[in-house]
């Protein structure tokens, strides 16, 4: 009887518990997960989630999407370089540089 009243507890712990948002492990507990948020200037905010670079392999993941240099990511977006800490895209015309980590202001 005790076997069967713990095994029903722990499948209702892992029912409940596999209902709750999972959260990427390698990711800083003090960032934000990555969103395809609007921009104050309703612009499409680009986040860079990820950047590998292997010798010449260089990847990024820019809102979900796993990008390399010179790959055309919307119309008006196109990265440009890739490199360790940050990625560089032209946005609107413009060059941007997407840090791995954002800054952090003090207010």
């Amino acid at each position: 009887m005790y076997k069967h009243v713990c095994f029903v507890l722990v499948v209702s712990l892992l029912a409940v518990t596999g209902n709750a948002e999972v959260r990427d492990p390698t990711m800083p507990g003090n960032l934000p997960a990555p969103t395809l948020l609007e921009a104050p200037r309703g612009e499409l905010a680009l986040t860079v989630s990820a950047i590998r670079t292997a010798g010449s392999s260089r990847h990024a993941i820019i809102n979900g999407v796993t990008v390399i240099p010179g790959q055309q990511l919307d119309d008006d977006i196109r990265i440009l370089k890739i490199m360790p800490r940050y990625v560089v895209v032209k946005y609107h015309g413009v060059n941007k540089k997407l840090y791995l980590v954002p800054t952090i202001k003090s207010q």
